[in-house]
């Protein structure tokens, strides 16, 4: 079973704080197996002729996203099953998720070799984004599409009209939106110091991120920057 927030693997937190770093993993521990690219099978024709037309696309170049905060306070960033929430497109947005928080992801390649699974809600939970520090979140170069697949593909009949097919995305201009909130929970959330990941709803002021644009793939990292006037400042600045 291939249980993933968003199609590409994992999701590794890198937080620093002055000139102290350390790795998170925040992809919430799940099961990365499934088929790869060249691996369809099991169901269908066996990964052959209209069935390998669904295979995940390999991965592409990685873009590194580095929140910074500079409000002076505390930002908490939402979070949906262990993944933060962005606005994430290109410039001409269509139909392809490139940021998806999609708990226990299955791909339709997956769908051709796993039996389908069923998840129930996630816990509401924020990250916490202190004074001075920044946060980085890895992108693989891939995005999720809804298409459909021949019900022969299945290995067993899917019960609905489409799946997810992971793609390569294409090289264009991004464009990534992020808000932040200045309080988790209603007094009773606790947050993990080594991870920063919080058991809470991210709730009070909101603070709005500069939107950063970035070229994919000749641009190998962006900085989504909470200034100084992100919870807002007299003078509408």
């Amino acid at each position: 079973m291939s249980c993933r927030f968003v199609a590409w693997a994992s999701l590794l937190v890198a937080i620093t704080a002055g000139c102290e770093s350390e790795i998170i993993d925040a992809s919430g521990g799940g099961d990365e197996g499934g088929a790869g690219a060249g691996g369809v099978g099991g169901g269908g024709d066996g990964g052959s002729g209209a069935c390998a037309a669904f295979a995940d696309a390999p991965e592409g170049s990685p873009v590194t996203i580095r929140f910074r905060n500079e409000t002076g306070l505390t930002v908490f960033l939402p979070s949906t099953c262990s993944h933060i929430d962005l606005e994430f497109d290109t410039t001409s947005p269509g139909s392809v998720a490139y940021w998806s928080p999609e708990a226990c992801f299955q791909s339709c390649e997956d769908l051709q070799h796993e039996e389908q699974i069923a998840c129930g809600p996630c816990a509401p939970e924020s990250y916490e984004l202190l004074p001075g520090a920044t946060l980085e979140l890895p992108w693989d170069g891939r995005g999720i599409t809804r298409v459909e697949m021949p019900e022969g593909c299945y290995q067993n009949s899917p019960g609905q009209a489409s799946c997810g097919q992971v793609v390569a995305a294409p090289a264009a201009t991004f464009r990534i939106a992020a808000t932040g909130y200045s309080a988790c929970g209603e007094g009773d959330c606790m947050c993990d110091p080594a991870t920063h990941a919080c058991f809470g709803s991210p709730t009070g002021l909101i603070a709005t991120a500069n939107p950063a644009t970035f070229d994919y793939p000749a641009d190998g990292e962006v900085e989504v920057l909470f200034d100084i006037c992100a919870f807002g400042c007299a003078g509408g600045g």
